[in-house]
C-alpha cells in the first residue's frame, strides 16, 4: 500500500490516541466501538481494538508504519514497511457508534 495513501484511507475510522493527545505524536487509535486489522505480505496480521493498538504515523514518511498492541496481559510493537501491507478489514462491535455503523453500513445499490 501507498505510504501516502493510507493515513488518507484511514482518516475515517481512527482518531487520536487518548494517551498521546496534546503531544507532537501523530498516534491514532480506532473509533470506539471499531477494531482494525492489519493484512500483511505472508499470511501476517495484527488485530487491535480501540485504545488496545496504537497506530503510529511518526515514521510513515520514511515508508514504515509502527503499530502497538498494549493489554493487561501482553505488550507487542510491530515496525513493518508500509509496502509489505495488503489492506485493512474494518472489525464493528456491539459499541459501535450510530454515525460510524451508517458510515460502514452498505446501500441496497451496493449489495449483490
Amino acid at each position: 500500500m501507498k505510504t501516502s495513501n493510507l493515513k488518507k484511507e484511514l482518516k475515517w475510522f481512527i482518531e487520536p490516541h487518548q494517551d498521546f493527545i496534546g503531544t507532537e505524536e501523530e498516534i491514532f487509535t480506532p473509533k470506539k466501538g471499531l477494531g482494525i486489522k492489519f493484512w500483511f505480505e505472508g499470511g501476517f496480521e495484527v488485530e487491535g481494538q480501540h485504545n488496545k493498538i496504537e497506530i503510529n504515523f511518526n515514521a510513515i514518511k520514511s515508508g514504515l508504519l509502527i503499530l502497538a498492541i498494549r493489554t493487561s496481559s501482553k505488550e507487542r510493537i510491530i515496525r513493518i514497511a508500509t509496502e509489505r501491507i495488503i489492506a485493512f478489514e474494518l472489525l464493528p462491535n456491539k459499541n459501535i457508534d450510530s454515525g460510524l455503523s451508517d458510515l460502514l453500513r452498505l446501500g441496497n445499490e451496493q449489495r449483490n
